[in-house]
């Protein structure tokens, strides 16, 4: 078979989005050959393949972060959104997956991962740490609703004690600003009441 050598230059020359793309569409690829064949163990490398897929099509989508949101947009916008899809098709196939356990966990421990991803990014900066407080509720959900209902009780106390600590992290603590003293310095606050309370 005749392979033209000026096909080789065509990689380089893509946009961006194109490796993004195809990684999506492996994930695709992997979900129909899953659901097609009756293979569950393809279902582990579609959801990897949809959040890294999705993370790459972020990240070209928002090429020059400038700012605290411009780094957490790519996150917020890639591993947010495919943790929200997959959640959601764990949750419309609820009755089916209840047989199928590796599709299950496959589908809710990547939109837990990606959640979480999320969170953590957005955590670190002042500007966006209130938004990660609010995705963080957004995975004590997925952990409490994911939990048999014998472990939801200590799900929901661990989850409880994460999310105060996101709520107090966004409301307390300033990281970001220029006088900062060893990375923590206390926003307005005179006395370390707040932290002395943990």
């Amino acid at each position: 078979m005749w392979f033209p050598p000026w096909l080789l230059w065509l990689p380089p020359l893509a946009a961006g989005w194109v490796m993004g793309a195809a990684v999506l569409v492996l994930s695709v690829v992997f979900f129909a050959a899953s659901d097609t064949e009756g293979q569950p163990f393809l279902y582990p490398p579609a959801v990897v393949a949809a959040l890294r897929g999705a993370m790459a099509l972020a990240a070209e989508t928002f090429p020059d972060p400038a700012g605290a949101w411009g780094g957490f947009l790519p996150w917020l916008a890639g591993a947010g959104s495919a943790s929200a899809v997959l959640y959601g098709a764990r949750l419309v196939r609820t009755a089916p997956l209840q047989a199928e356990p590796v599709r299950r966990w496959s589908l809710a421990g990547a939109a837990f991962l990606g959640v979480m991803l999320v969170a953590l990014a957005g955590i670190r900066h002042d500007t966006t740490s209130w938004t990660a407080a609010a995705i963080l509720a957004a995975a004590v959900g997925i952990a409490y609703h994911e939990a048999t209902p014998k472990a939801r009780r200590i799900k929901v106390e661990v989850g409880a004690l994460v999310l105060t600590a996101a709520v107090q992290r966004a409301a307390i603590f300033a990281l970001d600003g220029p006088d900062r003293l060893s990375g923590r310095v206390f926003a307005g606050l005179e006395d370390p009441f707040w932290v002395a309370q943990w």
